[in-house]
């Protein structure tokens, strides 16, 4: 079975580290309690990329969320930040890339993480 999503552009946004910073070492103001099967996590909301999220699909992009952690995680994380209503896919990263294409020359934009300090 397979889910077919609208031909329109498509966002592919990492959880861990990109949308969240996991495992902080203190509790800080804005820092949420991940709670997973087997342990809990400290995490802090990485706003810039939330919000890049939140104007993607403000003009009308697809957003699938992934994380190597698998789906189940990427979901809680999702669930977390109460960004359910913008995702439209969540799934385990990927681990196999197959195009006929050769990557450097896709118009792929890649963005990656805002540096913390």
């Amino acid at each position: 079975m397979y889910i077919k999503m609208p031909d329109k552009r498509v966002a592919y946004i990492d959880v861990d580290d990109t949308i969240i910073q996991w495992n902080c070492s203190t509790v800080e103001a804005g820092h949420l309690l991940l709670q997973g099967p087997d342990t809990s996590f400290i995490v802090r909301p990485i706003e810039q990329h939330i919000t890049l999220i939140k104007e993607l699909r403000t003009v009308g992009w697809q957003i699938v969320v992934w994380s190597q952690g698998g789906s189940d995680h990427a979901e809680r994380v999702v669930k977390l930040l109460g960004i359910e209503n913008l995702v439209d896919l969540i799934v385990s990263k990927p681990t196999v890339y197959v195009d006929d294409i050769p990557f450097e020359q896709q118009c792929i934009k890649r963005i990656y993480k805002v540096v913390l300090k």
